[in-house]
């Protein structure tokens, strides 16, 4: 090599030369500048551009030079010392919008072109002095990645290098893109025995499949296609899927667990020309499995109305004779009636003395209660100032309280037993027994945990499981426990509330017209039971900072339920909120006995609907 001269006052790397018709040279160097070197003058002079280019490609046609940019192609005019817009077909003005890497002419009306992101090969030729296209012969090398292009026109060939390798094309090969091939459903197979079916592909004719066939794989291919590119196939069986599958390379595909109807499979092969052969359809059904076809349900039917029959038949025979023994019986009894006055009046006493027995036993069971009950003693020693009122509908009651205080944590119960009477009493026991367990044996967190345990004693010591049919006895339950040295409060509830009554402190500055000396707190209590619920959950735990001279109050839901009053309706929540109030400020002494006299005044001469049971504690 001779070096001649020496350019060194670029910016940039030289990445294209092209030399004009008179000696000159045009250089690119990123990002999209050119510059104009002079070989008469020596002078290397900087060519603006009215855009601004990430790249300009030199290409050569003929004479002609033009850049290739992502905005289109551009030449250099001589006359005007500056980058114009170049048409490669100059009969068709759109030709100066292609964005082009590398490119070879084939005649002065076609050219082979890869694009700016060198990926694709494409055809141009002009007809009718318009600039048509076509890809189709090169889309098998769509993803190659091109660098160059090199054609060799006597053997009618042209390479193409790149990353990937070289190709090699002969353009004088005439190829049939068109030829019309039918994709074939090789096999399908039983899944569930991994045999074979026979394919019938004639439209009229549906395969009839039994209901143990309902798992299939569809296998398929595209034969005779002389291309070794890649296939694509897409699929849909009507009867089964809501759309189309996407264009996938998998040559099978399973369907599971078909239910009995008719189906049509249909599949279909695209070429790497891109070019959709003929579709391949198999029609089937998968029959009604012979325990559900009509004449099965049919029969179904008949067995079920001859068994009806036989048994309605049998059971008119028994209703005669048990008639007839009933006449002889009565008629029998009529008899000892008749004799037997004397004993029968014998009965009447040993009746009533069984009657006198069961009210004593249910009058012992009155004290037995009373005994696991608190003590008016005890309850005065654990709490300060308080009341119980307590008022059995019957001589023993479903309705509890309990008291316990373990060292500065006093824990206080108000609880409704289901039902009343003696059932109630025994409910009321159990609970008393195993809170005295859960709260003495067991570590005592919080109020919502002790109500959680109580539950699951309850449950299993009832047997409830939650099946149709069972009891579902349980109770609703006000539990608190209160520190006694940081006043703090924890509340759980089951159903039954906790309200608190609280001396207004900010009585002068409240905003409302007619404020009241006292406010009421109320804790609610979870939509839930000790016992069987259709939505368990656990028992939330309440805390509340109690303040001296607050008054607590938990009951049960006897008084507010009792009827009586003018209308004989019932008391009501409302009415129980505002009887408490009026209380405020008095002794719970007081209290107790303002809430006795008012129960028995409102209810008058009506019945007492249920247990009575109101807790009242001052703090």
């Amino acid at each position: 090599l001779e070096t001649t001269n020496i350019i060194d006052d670029l910016d940039g790397d030289v990445q294209n030369i092209a030399e004009q018709k008179n000696g000159d040279i045009l250089l690119e160097i990123p990002p999209g500048k050119v510059y104009l070197y002079s070989i008469g003058t020596n002078k290397l002079t900087e060519i603006k551009t009215e855009n601004e280019f990430i790249s300009l490609h030199i290409n050569k046609k003929g004479d002609d030079i033009f850049f290739s940019s992502e905005k289109g192609l551009y030449a250099y005019d001589n006359k005007a010392n500056k980058i114009i817009p170049y048409k490669i077909f100059p009969s068709d003005t759109s030709s100066h919008k292609l964005w082009i890497h590398d490119y070879f002419t084939l005649s002065d009306s076609s050219f082979m072109v890869t694009d700016g992101e060198q990926k694709n090969l494409t055809l141009y030729y002009q007809s009718k002095n318009k600039l048509n296209y076509t890809q189709t012969p090169y889309l098998p090398v769509a993803d190659f990645s091109i660098h160059t292009l090199y054609n060799n026109a006597d053997e009618q060939v042209f390479w193409v290098g790149g990353k990937d390798g070289l190709l090699k094309s002969n353009y004088s090969t005439i190829f049939n893109y068109k030829a019309e091939y039918k994709t074939l459903i090789r096999k399908i197979t039983n899944l569930n025995n991994d045999s074979l079916i026979g394919v019938e592909e004639k439209d009229k004719i549906t395969k009839q499949l039994s209901y143990t066939e309902n798992s299939l794989r569809f296998d398929f291919s595209l034969p005779a296609f002389p291309a070794k590119g890649k296939i694509l196939y897409r699929f849909f069986l009507k009867g089964f899927d809501k759309d189309t599958s996407a264009w996938t390379i998998l040559t099978y595909k399973d369907y599971t667990n078909l239910p009995d109807r008719d189906y049509v499979f249909m599949v279909e092969a695209k070429n790497e020309f891109g070019e959709i052969a003929n579709q391949s359809v198999f029609k089937f059904k998968v029959l009604t499995p012979v325990y559900r076809t009509w004449w099965a349900i049919a029969i179904y039917v008949i067995l079920v109305l001859a068994l009806g029959r036989v048994i309605l038949k049998w059971r008119m025979k028994a209703a005669e004779k048990e008639k007839e023994e009933l006449e002889n019986l009565v008629q029998e009894r009529t008899l000892e009636i008749e004799k037997g006055r004397k004993e029968v009046e014998k009965q009447r006493d040993i009746a009533y003395k069984q009657k006198q027995e069961i009210l004593d036993s249910i009058t012992y069971a009155q004290k037995i209660q009373e005994a696991v009950l608190p003590s008016r003693e005890f309850a005065d020693e654990i709490l300060n100032e308080h009341f119980i009122m307590y008022r059995p509908r019957d001589i023993v009651s479903g309705d509890f309280y309990w008291i316990k205080k373990i060292n500065n944590f006093i824990t206080a119960v108000a609880a409704d037993c289901t039902g009343h009477g003696v059932p109630g009493a025994f409910m009321s026991m159990l609970g008393s027994s195993f809170l005295n367990e859960i709260v003495t044996r067991r570590s005592l967190d919080n109020a919502g945990q002790v109500l959680n345990r109580l539950r699951s004693k309850v449950k299993k010591s009832l047997h409830q499981e939650g099946k149709s049919g069972e009891q579902k006895d349980g109770m609703d339950i006000a539990l608190l426990i209160i520190d006694t040295e940081t006043l703090e409060l924890q509340y759980a509830g089951a159903y039954n509330p906790l309200y608190i009554f609280r001396k207004n402190k900010n009585l002068n500055d409240s905003e409302d017209e007619n404020p009241g000396e006292y406010e009421l707190i109320q804790l609610k209590a979870d939509r839930q039971p000790i016992g069987i619920h259709l939505l368990e959950k656990e028992f939330t735990n309440h805390t509340f900072q109690l303040e001296k001279e607050d008054c607590l109050y938990s009951f049960s839901d006897g008084y507010i339920d009792q009827f009586g009053g003018e209308t004989g309706g019932k008391f009501k929540t409302i009415r129980f909120k505002e009887l408490l109030l009026s209380v405020q400020g008095k002794s719970m002494e007081e209290q107790k006995r303002i809430l006795e006299q008012n129960f028995t005044k409102w209810k008058r001469d009506v019945a007492q609907l249920d247990d009575v049971l109101v807790m009242g504690i001052k703090i």
